[in-house]
C-alpha cells in the first residue's frame, strides 16, 4: 500500500492512501474518471467505512475553488468540501448515491421527480443569489441521495447541485464573455456563441434538464 504525499502525472491507484489536511487517511478504492493533461481524475474512496468523492483540481486553480466552494458551504442544496489534500491539488466530497440522469432511468413518479427538480433549483438559486455561476448545469451534475424501499419506492434523501469547477463570480450587470462552457446537450446558445453569458444562461440548461 503506497501514501501519496507529491503531486503525481499519472492517476492514484486502489489502495493508495491519501493523508488529509484534517488529518483523516483516505484510501482510494476505484478511479471513477480518468482525464489527463491536465491531470483531473475523480476517485472513490474510504475512510472509516464510510465513502467519499476525491478529485484532482486543475494546477494552481486549488486556492480559487476552495474559496468559492467555501463560500457555498451553508447552502444545503449544493455539495460541500469537507477536506482537502492541498500538497495534491484535492478536495474531497460526501459520496451521494447517485444523480438525477441514472435515476430518470428508473420508473419515478411524478411527485418524487418535480421535489428533486425543485430542490435542485433552490440550490441554483441560492447559488445565483450569492452571484454565482454555475456553468455545467446538467442531469448529471445534480446528485440525489436516496433509497429504494420496497413499500413505497424510492425515498429521496438529499439533493444537491455538484461540479463547480466551471463555476465562476459574475456580479450584477457583468458578464463572462469568450468562454465555451458546460456539455454541448446542455449548453446555452450564449455559450455556444462565445458570447455573454450570466445566471441566466445556468437558467436555459435547467430549462431543458426539466
Amino acid at each position: 500500500m503506497s501514501t501519496a504525499s507529491h503531486p503525481n502525472t499519472e492517476p492514484l491507484t486502489s489502495g493508495t492512501e491519501l493523508q488529509s489536511d484534517s488529518g483523516q487517511t483516505y484510501q482510494i478504492e476505484e478511479v471513477l474518471a480518468d482525464r489527463r493533461k491536465p491531470l483531473l481524475c475523480v476517485y472513490r474512496a474510504s475512510a472509516e467505512r464510510r465513502n467519499y468523492i476525491v478529485k484532482n483540481m486543475i494546477k494552481g486553480d486549488f486556492d480559487y475553488q476552495l474559496s468559492l466552494q467555501k463560500s457555498l458551504s451553508a447552502l444545503p442544496n449544493v455539495r460541500k468540501v469537507i477536506d482537502t489534500v492541498k500538497d495534491l491539488g484535492m478536495l474531497i466530497y460526501p459520496l451521494l448515491s447517485g444523480d438525477l440522469f441514472h435515476l430518470s432511468q428508473k420508473n419515478l413518479s411524478e411527485k418524487t421527480r418535480r421535489y428533486i427538480l425543485q430542490k435542485a433549483l433552490q440550490g441554483l438559486a441560492d447559488m445565483h443569489d450569492k452571484d454565482v455561476l454555475h456553468n455545467d448545469i446538467k442531469p448529471n451534475n445534480i446528485l440525489v441521495d436516496y433509497e429504494e424501499r420496497p413499500e413505497d419506492g424510492i425515498a429521496i434523501k438529499t439533493v444537491q447541485i455538484s461540479d463547480l469547477e466551471n463555476a465562476v463570480i459574475v456580479p450584477p450587470g457583468k458578464w463572462l464573455a469568450g468562454s465555451l462552457c458546460g456539455n454541448a446537450i446542455w449548453r446555452s446558445p450564449e455559450s455556444w456563441c462565445r458570447s455573454r453569458q450570466n445566471q441566466a444562461s445556468d437558467v436555459f440548461s435547467f430549462g431543458i434538464v426539466v
